[in-house]
């Protein structure tokens, strides 16, 4: 009943704290109920005497464990005066002032009592370091651990990460089991993990109060490391410098910081303590040397460094032991970034790809794959006479995987994550393997008889987890061969079976296969009528409001109605009045909110409907009374039209509305359409010089890795009254939100079907092939007339020039 008592309190403190939850009159109450509760005592003698996995599944161990997520969630709605929640400045005042002191004291004794050899399970050890963490910022609470810093280094975190009985019984016994546990996230249920917590507190404890705390870790850390040199047959000291070895990892950051006070001896460290273990005869000491690699990516070694590191992980990643195989082919992605180890690993290039796919089988995990899609990247030359091969044996592998996903139970909900990841990884590298051998048309040809059953069997088998990664495959194959094979098609099919038939819609992930089909199948939909009606229902389905679609993926009902009109031309036409149908409605639609760059996208699919068949498109406007709407809300939005693509397309309609037959609408408005279109040729030249810009700093831009915050630099941003900025909470158990730009914003990589369009050109093309009787220019006024003849005279010049240029 406790149990069920705790879980309620939390539940109702997670998401939000209730104003009511936040006074006094509840906090007291509360809070020593759960203080009592972590104090409690289960050490009795007929509780000791049950085996550890019998006592974790103790109710009363349980109970400690939603104790400490209750106190950990309260502690979280705290933060300095000015940052966070306003909503909970009172109470995050009150909270640290009155409450955190005292319950971090009585945690503090609890670790004391595991310190003392005490046993507590897992849950419990794992929150603690949690909220011991989160209790460093702020000064109140680093008062009171302060005095205890140097011992829960010492005692609490560093046995956490020291080797163990039950480490060294998984290694043996179930090593696929150990990798996950210790590559896995602490923070899931399902993954469990007090050593990684003690880390987490570990990189709090240095990183933010580092003057404090730092000088006295790493005189610690060396200690040990010295201790082991002097005994290197030694088992407890071997388990030690594992441990050791892991504070290493946690700190790589610090250490590598500028204010590192070691910085300049990291690489002797490295050579004197770690290099020598890629040989020891303690094997998770061979995998820990292999894993500092990870962490310690941006360290600049020596050449004599870089040799020794690349014979010792090339003999590692073939070692007998699993996890340290699995270490060394983590540690590949980084180190070829050195340049003499990417040189030496030419010619293994191809077995190592072969060792990562058959690595990723065995453990079940992605963790892998980032590397084989570098390796494939950065290799393409030497991977591209077994790019056969590869691709044979990554499928087998996936098919594999999929079988064993067929396996498992509801109750395996876990395992199947990992393998689903894992065989979206494979089909990530086989689509950067496809690229690696777009100069060599043969071998794509024979590369797509190899992947079509794997494309198949995701879409028949509606495997909705791995439509974004299988259908990159044949969007890939059909851009790089500007062509859709026979067998290709057979595709289509289940594709837009799944699009009309499935609950949801999954249309950012289907898009660009759609797309390429449209762009490099035309053939073949001007010949089957069904094919091309089916597009159609296509955009109909994304369009329309429904439960089916999100409103976010409405602009690639657009995108493929553009690809339609660009690539099918007059197809298209007899669907014209539907496509403007459809967006009027969805433009006109109060059910659905839309974003400004959908509805700017809405009009640009009508617009797109004017520059093409101006007067089909103006008479069923005019049909539907929606003709001064439409030009209301475009002309009201122009400022949305920044892009070069969209202005020349605005232009390139307004020239086709203008020089088009002369119709009631065009005669009353023909002085606000030509308005328009000057103002956007006056908007185009400042918009290509900024799209020039972009693409010049893109082409001119190197690969930056993203730099880790220094978190070495905390220290300086501690506050008048000791409290760390929330500002600078950015590891673990923040809320990341995400905020993104709503407008249509210049993309130098975006491909506009109008790049090699002059709408100068256009216009002037247009205006030439006016019959004498028609009334454009009566219906202009002299100041129009002049600037539309300056455009004519810009035009004869663009022609000039190119001519010219040719």
């Amino acid at each position: 009943m406790l149990r069920l008592i705790i879980k309620i309190y939390s539940s109702a403190i997670t998401r939000e704290l209730p104003e009511t939850l936040q006074s006094a009159d509840s906090l007291v109450p509360w809070c020593t109920l759960l203080v009592q509760i972590l104090q409690k005592s289960l050490a009795f003698d007929d509780y000791m005497k049950l085996d550890p996995e019998t006592r974790e599944r103790q109710q009363w161990w349980k109970v400690k464990k939603w104790t400490f997520r209750s106190l950990h969630m309260l502690l979280a709605r705290c933060h300095k005066k000015g940052h966070g929640v306003e909503r909970y400045a009172q109470f995050s005042e009150n909270f640290l002032a009155h409450f955190a002191p005292n319950i971090l004291t009585a945690v503090l004794g609890e670790m004391d009592k595991i310190i003392k050899g005490i046993w507590a399970s897992r849950h419990v050890r794992q929150q603690m370091s949690i909220f011991s963490a989160d209790c460093v910022k702020f000064q109140s609470t680093w008062t009171v651990m302060k005095p205890h810093a140097q011992a829960l280094t010492e005692q609490f975190i560093f046995p956490q990460l020291c080797f163990s009985d039950e480490d060294e019984e998984r290694w043996t016994t179930e090593p696929v089991e150990y990798i996950q546990r210790d590559i896995g996230d602490f923070s899931e249920e399902e993954k469990v993990n007090p050593g990684a917590a003690a880390q987490y507190f570990l990189v709090r404890l240095s990183g933010q109060r580092f003057a404090q705390t730092i000088t006295s870790i790493l005189h610690f850390i060396y200690g040990i490391l010295v201790g082991y040199k002097s005994d290197p047959n030694n088992v407890a000291k071997a388990r030690q410098k594992y441990g050791a070895l892991k504070m290493m990892a946690s700190l790589s950051d610090l250490l590598m910081g500028k204010n590192s006070p070691v910085v300049n001896q990291l690489e002797q460290v490295f050579i004197d303590h770690v290099f020598p273990e890629f040989q020891s005869q303690f094997p998770y000491l061979r995998g820990q040397a292999c894993e500092l690699l990870v962490h310690y990516e941006e360290m600049v070694f020596s050449e004599q460094s870089q040799g020794i590191i690349f014979q010792n992980v090339l003999r590692a990643v073939q070692d007998t032991e699993l996890p340290v195989k699995v270490y060394a082919a983590q540690s590949i992605q980084f180190i070829v970034e050195y340049e003499a180890i990417s040189e030496a690993l030419k010619p293994h290039v191809a077995d190592l790809m072969k060792l990562l796919l058959h690595l990723t089988r065995e453990i079940d995990m992605d963790n892998l794959t980032t590397g084989m899609e570098l390796l494939a990247v950065r290799f393409s030359d030497e991977l591209a006479p077994f790019a056969l091969e590869l691709a044979q044996q990554m499928t087998e592998s996936f098919m594999a995987i999929m079988a064993e996903i067929n396996e498992t139970t509801e109750e395996e909900f876990e395992k199947k994550v990992n393998l689903i990841q894992a065989a979206g990884g494979i089909l990530k590298t086989v689509a950067v393997l496809i690229e690696t051998v777009e100069k060599l048309p043969a071998v794509l040809a024979q590369m797509e008889p190899i992947l079509l059953p794997v494309i198949g069997f995701v879409l028949q088998g509606e495997v909705s987890e791995l439509y974004e990664e299988t259908l990159q495959l044949p969007a890939t194959m059909m851009y790089l061969t500007k062509s859709v094979s026979m067998q290709m098609w057979q595709l289509w099919d289940p594709l837009y079976n799944i699009a009309k038939t499935t609950d949801y819609f999954q249309v950012e992930e289907m898009f660009s296969t759609f797309d390429t089909f449209i762009q490099f199948g035309k053939e073949i939909f001007i010949q089957d009528a069904s094919k091309l009606h089916q597009v159609i229902d296509v955009v109909r389905m994304i369009l329309e409001p429904s439960n089916r679609v999100n409103s976010e993926d409405v602009p690639y009902g657009n995108y493929l109605a553009e690809t339609l009109i660009v690539h099918l031309g007059p197809c298209v036409q007899p669907f014209v009045p539907e496509l403007i149908k459809l967006c009027l409605d969805r433009l006109q639609d109060d059910s659905k909110e839309l974003t400004i760059i959908a509805r700017t996208l809405l009009l640009e699919s009508i617009i797109h409907c004017l520059a093409s068949f101006p007067v089909q498109s103006l008479a069923f406007l005019d049909s539907q009374k929606a003709t001064s709407s439409f030009f209301f809300l475009w002309f009201r939005d122009i400022d949305q039209f920044a892009r070069v693509h969209d202005i020349k397309l605005s232009i390139l309609a307004l020239s086709a509305i203008i020089t088009a037959p002369v119709q009631p609408f065009l005669a009353q408005h023909a002085g606000d359409l030509v308005n328009a279109l000057i103002k956007f040729f006056e908007k185009l030249p400042a918009a290509v010089a900024h799209r020039q810009s972009l693409i010049a700093a893109d082409e001119s831009e190197k690969e930056v890795e993203d730099e880790t915050t220094d978190a070495t630099e905390s220290s300086e941003h501690e506050e008048a009254d000791g409290d760390l900025s929330d500002e600078d909470d950015s590891f673990g158990f923040g809320y990341d939100v995400e905020i993104g730009d709503d407008e249509l914003a210049e993309d130098p990589d975006f491909e506009s079907c109008f790049e090699a369009v002059d709408p100068y050109v256009r216009l002037a093309d247009l205006i030439n092939q006016l019959p004498p009787d028609h009334q454009l220019h009566a219906l202009l006024n002299p100041q129009q007339q002049s600037v539309l003849q300056s455009l004519l005279l810009t035009a004869e010049a663009n022609r000039r020039n190119l001519v010219t240029a040719n």
